[in-house]
């Protein structure tokens, strides 16, 4: 159990709700302040844990539930499927308050070289967002069912799930330049030394059980690794790749030049979101609610952390985006 649980119960929810319908509310919270705090939104309940000192501090009630969530010039961004606005946490300030509306079907974001990317699965579509002002500059159409998104600072590169595709997408007019057939089903990318490296879900009947590195200089997948089943999530770190299996409910760690094989270790199920930094890896596992700390060096778990209901996207406090190294 949680040992420190601080909720606004169902009234509160109300209110929150009624008071960020206005142009200029705000609502304030109170949470106990922390180096280097890991902020977890969950897909099952509108909830936000501030983790700190290796345990869960604080549930946070929101007024929806987060689909996303990133740092971008010292805020928490938050996102959610169903609503049309995005909104900010100030962490200095503690204050929640709507940036602007944006459109709903909001499923994944990625902020780097000051702008805000916005993921629409549905509608497949990628919006380039600016903060300040807070505008939507441009919009991509894409194939279908845009999810992860990776930005070498000139082109962001998208993996369409349902489309089977991986786009490069020019941030300076947000038109689609290229298009990769690397994996049914891709889920999952990370940039590496002039190539991406992918995941997936695989072809129904056959899921997938392996990441494919793409060279851009050759034109073509140059190599494939097994990791395990249904890798749908790659975070670069230094000169590792940390891939997370949610079909066989596992994290690898490869050799980011060579993808050799440099350690394996079980976390709970569904593992889903990924952060690095500091020496330790987090993991989020929807199914098991629960948030894993992962020593980068032995790669061994560490610490299993309780969380509420389904614990999906992750921030860490003062990182540009959700993974850092993407």
């Amino acid at each position: 159990m949680i040992l420190m649980k601080h909720k606004i119960g169902a009234m509160g929810a109300l209110a929150l709700a009624l008071l960020l319908g206005a142009c200029s509310g705000e609502v304030s919270y109170d949470w106990p302040e922390g180096d280097n705090q890991l902020f977890v939104s969950h897909i099952k309940e509108p909830v936000l844990t501030v983790i700190g000192e290796g345990q869960a501090q604080v549930e946070l009630e929101l007024p929806f539930i987060a689909s996303d969530m990133v740092m971008a010039e010292g805020k928490l961004v938050l996102a959610s499927k169903e609503e049309d606005e995005l909104y900010a946490l100030d962490l200095e300030t503690q204050k929640l308050k709507s940036l602007g509306e944006v459109g709903e079907g909001i499923t994944k974001l990625l902020y780097d070289g000051g702008k805000l990317y916005a993921a629409y699965a549905d509608s497949n579509q990628i919006a380039q967002v600016s903060l300040a002002p807070f505008a939507i500059e441009n919009i991509a159409e894409t194939d279908g069912h845009p999810h992860s998104m990776a930005f070498d600072g000139t082109m962001l590169y998208v993996t369409n799930v349902y489309g089977h595709t991986v786009q490069a997408i020019d941030t300076a007019t947000m038109a689609v330049e290229e298009s990769f057939d690397i994996v049914d089903r891709p889920n999952g990318v990370a940039l590496y030394e002039g190539g991406l490296v992918v995941g997936g879900h695989g072809p129904y009947g056959k899921l997938n059980d392996s990441v494919y590195r793409y060279s851009f200089a050759e034109g073509k997948t140059v190599q494939k690794a097994e990791t395990g089943l249904m890798p749908i999530e790659i975070i670069a770190a230094g000169e590792s790749l940390f891939v997370l299996n949610h079909g066989s409910h596992d994290v690898v760690k490869l050799d980011a030049v060579t993808l050799e094989l440099e350690g394996k270790v079980a976390v709970g199920d569904n593992p889903y979101y990924g952060v690095a930094s500091g020496g330790k890896l987090y993991v989020s596992s929807m199914d098991a609610d629960v948030v894993s700390e992962i020593d980068i060096e032995s790669f061994t778990v560490t610490k299993k952390i309780p969380t509420a209901a389904g614990p999906h996207a992750m921030v860490l406090e003062g990182e540009n985006n959700e993974n850092p190294g993407h």
